[in-house]
């Protein structure tokens, strides 16, 4: 990991302590409270008071669009349909790579996630080009206003709202507007890959070792008060500090990248949990279409696997269903 880097990871993970970030406008520095789900609460009623003034003013819920533009034949119920199977297919893809062992079928299947994904997002955004302006769009933008106004503050210590109501109203949009950049700027850091990222990094595994499984030990604050941020750092930590402290050791290059070493945890441990129940069985076991640099990235010895190539070398021809079956165990 570059310098650059663990400088972010810490200002993340130093924020997220704290449970307020920082930006600047001009000469004016605005705090931003992270929330937690008490502070939500209220927030949480602006998205309903505003889809139902929507739909009083004429404007159209997304379910009467689509059925417009059904009607219209710009984006039928089947284009809905294979949007909604291609969103399964995804899902379905992630899924099974919980039943891969090999770094070789790890990359494919990503690869293949990667591809499908892009498609995925391009009808995507053609559907929400057609749509256009919907009650839940103006809803949700208001819900988005909403959580700008309710968490920014003119103190560190989080006490005075940035803006008022009255202020808000009077408030020319453009200004509104520099604001609402700086904001979603300030909070982009706070992604799902960058909380991986922390709660993987050895800055932060070592201070969660010392707290055990204590989250008062670690925040000094009650599960209830937590914000979101401290939540999933905490849900993360515990994750991957069970990964580290397991009696098999992920290679070293994966440290830096969270999602490959969720890959290497999950396929190497269905690889020993079958070759441990083949042993008990009394069996060798093949893996098909492995390589070195497979077994290598799993930890596993090629001693503990018996090779194909090399039982047919071995007999000087090549092997009957008796030999087939007793390789396997059978």
């Amino acid at each position: 990991m570059d310098e650059k880097q663990a400088r972010l990871l810490r200002k993340v993970y130093s924020e997220i302590v704290r449970g307020h970030s920082s930006f600047k406008i001009k000469d004016q520095t605005i705090y931003i409270k992270h929330l937690d789900l008490v502070s939500q609460s209220p927030i949480d009623e602006v998205y309903d008071k505003h889809y139902n003034k929507a739909i009083e003013k004429g404007v159209p819920s997304l379910k009467d669009r689509l059925n417009f533009l059904n009607e219209q034949e710009q984006w039928t119920n089947e284009d809905e349909s294979k949007m909604k199977d291609a969103e399964a297919f995804i899902r379905g893809l992630k899924a099974s790579k919980k039943n891969l062992y090999l770094k070789s079928q790890l990359d494919s299947q990503n690869q293949l996630i990667e591809e499908e994904e892009k498609k995925y997002f391009a009808k995507f955004s053609e559907k929400h080009g057609l749509v256009g302006t919907v009650a839940e769009n103006y809803a949700n933008k208001k819900l988005n206003e909403a959580y700008l106004l309710y968490s920014t503050y003119k103190d560190d210590a989080c006490s005075r709202l940035y803006f008022s109501e009255e202020e808000y109203d009077d408030l020319d949009m453009k200004d509104f507007a520099l604001v609402e950049s700086g904001y979603q700027q300030c909070l982009s850091k706070f992604n799902e890959q960058n909380l991986k990222k922390v709660a993987l990094a050895s800055f932060f595994q070592n201070i969660y070792m010392l707290a055990g499984d204590s989250m008062i030990d670690f925040f000094g604050k009650a599960a209830a008060q937590l914000t979101f941020y401290q939540v999933e750092l905490l849900s993360y930590g515990s994750f991957f500090k069970a990964i580290l402290s397991g009696q098999h050791k992920p290679p070293e290059e994966l440290m830096d990248d969270p999602d490959k070493l969720i890959d290497w945890y999950t396929s190497s441990g269905n690889l020993r949990k079958m070759l441990d129940n083949t042993k008990k069985e009394g069996g060798a076991t093949t893996i098909v279409g492995a390589k070195k640099a497979d077994l290598e990235a799993l930890g596993i010895g090629q001693n503990e696997t018996v090779s194909l190539h090399k039982e047919m070398k071995k007999k000087g021809k090549g092997l009957n269903m008796q030999d087939m079956m007793k390789i396997h165990g059978v």
